[in-house]
């Protein structure tokens, strides 16, 4: 029965979508085709703004531009590429607090006269 469906498998002519890595199975010596999806592109590299990107893009661009500073510093990059991700974390933290500015709640203050 199990050489029944190594001939199916065998048979079918399947182009991959995205990475392959080909395994052979220590057992019956069958092959074993894993796929692995490529990802898609988020924030800043799909393209997105900043205001456009919503509450949870936004936390990983702020994640990803604090992570991408943190190693610049650490292998002593160039000085204007340092600037530029500091602009970046700025940047994203500017938007991060509008956003929770205009969340907060209103407070309303009613004058008696």
């Amino acid at each position: 029965m199990d050489e029944e469906k190594t001939e199916l498998f065998e048979d079918a002519e399947v182009k991959p979508k995205g990475k392959t890595t080909s395994l052979t199975c220590p057992h019956c010596g069958g092959a074993i085709i894993i796929e692995k999806k490529s990802g898609g592109r988020r924030g800043q590299l799909l393209g997105l703004e900043l205001p456009e990107m919503t509450d949870e893009q936004l936390k990983r661009e702020l994640i990803n531009s604090k992570s991408v500073l943190y190693k610049a510093k650490q292998r002593k990059a160039d000085p204007e590429l340092i600037a530029k991700n500091e602009e970046r974390v700025s940047l994203a933290l500017a938007e991060k607090e509008a956003r929770a500015a205009a969340d907060a709640p209103v407070e309303v203050v009613e004058e008696v006269i």
